[in-house]
């Protein structure tokens, strides 16, 4: 049985994406969010490339600390955000499921 390459493409990731692209998303610049994981500012912009790769139509334009992500690089912010959600404690004090 063949792998779907859009699952096959998820697999290139783990927790600090997601951490990484909501981070993004609340506006963090990539000095922050190195210092956020513990990794240099050329190691996230590293994974940020391959968030191109990994999410077809992703796309960053990054003007020195300024970020202009597109729609599709909005809508995984936020969807790395709920992701995260998840596993907070947050969810589970509010009587909250990820479904939800």
């Amino acid at each position: 049985m063949t792998e779907n390459p859009k699952i096959s493409n998820l697999r290139l990731l783990d927790i600090d994406d997601f951490i990484i692209l909501a981070a993004m998303g609340d506006g963090l610049q990539y000095k922050k969010i190195a210092k956020l994981l513990s990794k240099t500012s050329p190691a996230i912009s590293h994974r940020i490339k391959k968030y191109h790769a990994v999410f077809p139509g992703f796309k960053i334009d990054r003007n020195g600390s300024i970020v202009n992500p597109n729609e599709i690089a909005k809508k995984w912010f936020a969807i790395a955000d709920m992701i995260l959600l998840c596993f907070s404690d947050e969810t589970e004090q509010k009587g909250e499921t990820c479904s939800e």
